[in-house]
């Protein structure tokens, strides 16, 4: 027997994604991935959804992130193909953000000269976007340039960040800085992403610096201070995943799969109309090319789904090949993103809602029994990984009926 509709009175169904898994939701991911809970990196097996807190340990949801794969073969900074340009390095001189002893140590020596670091060379495709992660944290220095290298991304791909505040320093034009996530004991991950204007195989770099406003790679007179770092990742796209580590090889961390199947909630679209609602937060809202947040389909797939998508505009819009709405404008990257859109049997429409904004209904060609709820991902064959985008799902809620448009604001206010 299918299970019935929750809620109180109303048949509504209402379910928190802040810290397990619903009974009526399906979850897939074919390996291994890490993960964040107040502060620490830990390790998800095979198929287990990851329920991530920030660093104080308030709840996030649970974790969806895109296929990736880690280019740098050695991601513990010190294991062969490291290399140091005036600097010196201690492997394995602290505890790293995962609660090993692997991070390391490296100080600028008392020369006159640039103070680089780096791993053994990459890859990198002209054209391609690239993003470029490590963990850092102070030591008696607290700067640190992390740049990708100039014979492939030209002179101004790099950023200056300080880990002492947390903050980005200078950024160079042809970077984007993504914002800083803050770990436990006084760890940081950071990350900058860019594209590359050659095809050649070269050295991700990181400098040590003395100025925030440092240009690429700079000089100066060393004096023997030192700064940890751990864990680096450099992936294309523009998006920083889950760290992904790595010894000796590329690893490729698959995509994580949450769905709501609806054939358990047979009731949900047997009236006049219904309501979908999501929580969640995203990793960026500008991506590279359309990337779907939730969708809805049928057993055709994409041939009669509603789904949700960001465009690289930092525009919304909830479409697709049943139906076309006006697109809306995304909020800032951290901003918790509430959303929900109404089917109107009877009118053949669809309404939709942003944070507490209504666009105008957009007419139905068609109106298939949904089958599938994808959350953070668009209905197959479009969701292939490589269309997602990744975030923290933190509530999923449904009604038997239309909600008006000022009940979709109030839901996603």
């Amino acid at each position: 027997m299918a299970a019935p509709l929750l809620g109180a009175g109303d048949g509504s169904l209402d379910i928190s994604l802040l810290a397990g898994l619903h009974p009526l939701m399906t979850f897939s991911r074919a390996s291994t991935a890490t993960y964040m809970r107040a502060g620490t990196i830990l390790s998800a097996a095979a198929g287990a959804p990851r329920f991530e807190t920030d660093v104080a340990g308030n709840p996030l949801g649970v974790l969806s992130d895109t296929q990736s794969q880690n280019l740098a073969v050695q991601s513990v900074p010190g294991a062969t193909g490291w290399g140091y340009f005036n600097t010196s390095n201690v492997p394995g001189a602290a505890a790293d953000p995962s609660g090993g002893v692997a991070a390391e140590a490296v100080s600028d020596t008392a020369t006159n000269a640039a103070h680089t670091f780096y791993h053994a060379n990459l890859s990198f495709v002209s054209g391609t976007t690239y993003t470029q992660s490590i963990f850092v944290k102070a030591g008696t220095a607290s700067l640190i340039q992390i740049a990708f290298p100039l014979n492939a991304f030209g002179a101004n791909a790099y950023a200056n960040f300080n880990i002492s505040t947390g903050t980005w320093g200078t950024v160079g034009s042809a970077a984007t800085a993504l914002p800083p996530v803050q770990l436990a004991n006084g760890w940081w991950r950071i990350g900058i992403y860019a594209t590359a204007t050659a095809t050649i195989a070269t050295t991700p770099q990181f400098a040590t610096i003395n100025s925030p406003t440092a240009a690429n790679i700079p000089s100066y007179v060393g004096t023997g201070s030192t700064i940890y770092i751990w864990g680096l990742q450099v992936e294309t796209g523009v998006v920083m995943t889950a760290y992904i580590p790595t010894s000796g090889s590329a690893v490729t961390r698959a995509a994580d799969n949450l769905s709501l199947p609806l054939a358990v909630l047979p009731q949900l679209q047997s009236g006049v109309g219904y309501t979908f609602a999501f929580e969640c937060d995203l990793q960026t809202n500008t991506p590279s090319n359309y990337r779907a947040v939730f969708g809805v389909d049928d057993a055709s797939g994409f041939t009669n789904a509603l789904y949700a998508t960001v465009l690289p505009n930092g525009q919304f819009a909830w479409g697709g090949p049943i139906a076309s709405l006006p697109n809306f404008v995304l909020p800032a990257v951290g901003t918790v993103l509430k959303t929900a859109f109404s089917i109107n049997r009877g009118e053949m429409q669809v309404q939709a809602a942003l944070n507490g904004a209504i666009v105008a209904p957009g007419a139905l060609s068609n109106l298939p029994v949904f089958t599938n709820v994808g959350l953070m991902q668009a209905p197959p064959p479009w969701g292939s990984g490589a269309t997602e985008l990744g975030g923290h799902t933190r509530r999923v809620r449904a009604w038997p009926r239309v909600l008006s448009a000022a009940e979709l604001a109030q839901v996603t206010t």
